[in-house]
């Protein structure tokens, strides 16, 4: 049996790393442990390094995926990867490197964009993978997690596309999973993607949403919680210590202030320290977990900024915590599965819909909610935290998670 995965692994996103790794174990798991895993990645030594030591590297082969073969470096611009001393450097002078960047990203997306128009995208990939030995005799291709049907992203919502399209016309099975579809504002996007996910041999979607909109397209589809809660960890000790994920997208000034008087209440209440993490180690996620940090400090609060450098060093950080505010999605999912309750600072549909599943749904933060909202959330979860029985809740709900995946990938006919 060989497995070909794809997904977003390779560029800095640890949430990503995390998907890998469960969908690993969930095919080994039902294909066994000789099946052999075709990785394709953006990077291949970063994706290497974060799978050495978490799982067994035999029959695992790991190459360069079609969006590394058609913009080359530009997303290694995109999503730079920093540790704590380089953000604080990289903060103090981030004019000037976000300049430097900016011409880098441009230089680089032309290229991309010239290789496009004049090279043909579709004969580059096709030919990549022609020439690509560890693609022979694939029996199945899964394209794992994430949201990379949308206009966000549109090289790689393309590079995807791509994928599908080679595969589909191969006669392989392909099984999309854990997948968040769309939105869209352009017709045509959406119209691509629907119709090569109409030929698909398997879907399923994380979010209600995007469940809707596949089924009043005449899409077949099934909803299942994001892969990473199909594994639930709990070899931790926990310390009385609140986790503030960060984003790229930084916080207003409103919400920042907020965030530090919350601080100092469960500091004050609790005995709590607080602890700054990022998910993703990329430069706007670094800098603005750097500025939050830089914020607490001038107003003496106690806390720890941490840049982890893979998918375990971050679950690791989050799982010793006692309860979490997250930006990021991922955020929110290591620490469930950790047994950390957590609150939202993002209504997304993706986040709306793993709040939902998780019974969290008045945890999610909205522009415009009041300060008095935000400190009940936070002393909620507090009070869950200790709840004995919360450990057994998330073990039950991690069960289900696994026993449905399993179901859907047991026949790939």
């Amino acid at each position: 049996m060989k497995v070909v995965l794809s997904g977003g692994w390779g560029y800095g996103n640890l949430g990503d790393d995390a998907i890998l790794v469960s969908t690993i174990n969930i095919i080994r798991e039902i294909y066994g442990a000789e099946c052999k895993v075709v990785v394709l990645t953006y990077d291949v030594y970063e994706t290497k390094a974060n799978l050495t030591n978490l799982v067994n590297l035999e029959y695992i082969y790991i190459v360069k995926n079609v969006h590394r073969i058609i913009v080359r470096n530009a997303c290694s611009i995109r999503f730079n990867k920093f540790d704590s001393y380089e953000a604080k450097y990289l903060y103090r002078a981030k004019f000037w490197f976000r300049a430097v960047r900016l011409v880098k990203r441009v230089y680089y997306k032309l290229l991309a964009r010239i290789r496009e128009r004049f090279f043909s995208m579709r004969r580059s990939g096709f030919k990549y993978f022609e020439s690509t030995p560890e693609i022979y005799g694939a029996d199945l291709f899964v394209l794992a997690g994430g949201g990379y049907f949308n206009e966000g992203w549109l090289d790689k919502t393309d590079s995807v596309l791509l994928e599908l399209e080679f595969f589909q016309g191969q006669g392989i099975p392909i099984f999309t999973v854990g997948q968040s579809i769309g939105p869209f504002s352009k017709d045509g996007k959406a119209r691509t993607v629907y119709s090569l996910l109409r030929n698909v041999t398997k879907l399923s979607v994380r979010d209600r949403r995007s469940f809707d909109e596949l089924t009043a397209e005449g899409i077949r589809a099934t909803i299942i919680p994001d892969i990473v809660l199909s594994e639930k960890v709990s070899n931790y000790a926990k310390s009385n210590t609140l986790v503030i994920v960060v984003g790229s997208g930084g916080l207003d000034q409103n919400l920042e202030a907020t965030l530090l008087e919350v601080a100092k209440m469960v500091e004050k209440d609790y005995g709590f320290k607080t602890k700054i993490i990022v998910s993703r180690r990329w430069a706007d996620d670094c800098f603005a977990a750097y500025r939050l940090a830089e914020a607490f400090k001038s107003e003496n609060v106690g806390l720890d900024l941490v840049i982890p450098r893979n998918f375990q060093e971050l679950q690791d950080e989050i799982g010793v915590c006692r309860v979490m505010i997250s930006q990021n999605l991922h955020g929110l999912i290591l620490g469930w599965r950790a047994s950390i309750p957590g609150i939202s600072l993002n209504s997304s549909r993706k986040f709306e819909s793993f709040m939902t599943q998780t019974g969290q749904q008045n945890r999610i933060i909205r522009k415009g909610d009041t300060r008095e909202k935000i400190f009940k959330c936070v002393s909620e979860v507090v009070t869950e935290s200790y709840d004995v029985g919360f450990e057994s809740h998330v073990e039950i709900f991690t069960q289900g998670v696994k026993k449905n995946l399993t179901a859907f990938f047991s026949n790939h006919e």
